[in-house]
């Protein structure tokens, strides 16, 4: 059974799975330093989960800046990748965000450019290093 849910991050119980998955997918597999990864900003931001069998194993979040709405931390676990789950997160969320008068833009990662192209994404700029990790930033523009 899958099942997404949305939260605010003042609901600790969800906010605490979310930094499961989080953790597990940018601490451990992708070395990035935990004081980075867990921000000031999930207070802020709207988060989602996706439970296969009530197992929380993909997550993402958005906040506003003075940009537009950052689309942020799209996490599937090592295990689930490939089945679709990230698409299903990233659908969830734009349909709980479109119509939108702002903009909707993200930093992705450079491997995963062309999924978020194929999704209505286009680059914006250089490359740059976000958290040790090179990223791009990209507009929603479809």
């Amino acid at each position: 059974m899958v099942e997404i849910i949305s939260f605010k991050g003042s609901d600790k119980e969800n906010l605490a799975l979310a930094h499961s998955v989080r953790t597990e997918v940018f601490v451990n597999e992708q070395h990035v330093d935990s004081a980075i990864e867990l921000d000031e900003f999930d207070e802020v931001a709207q988060h989602y989960l996706l439970f296969i069998d009530h197992k929380a194993v993909g997550t993402a979040r958005w906040r506003e800046t003075e940009e537009g709405i950052r689309l942020e931390r799209f996490a599937v676990i090592a295990s689930e990748r490939r089945n679709y789950y990230g698409q299903l997160i990233l659908d969830h969320i734009l349909a709980d965000l479109l119509p939108m008068e702002k903009e909707i833009y993200l930093h992705a990662q450079i491997y995963v450019v062309d999924w978020y192209k194929d999704n209505g994404f286009e680059t914006v700029g250089e490359h740059f290093l976000e958290a040790g990790v090179e990223h791009v930033k990209m507009i929603l523009t479809a």
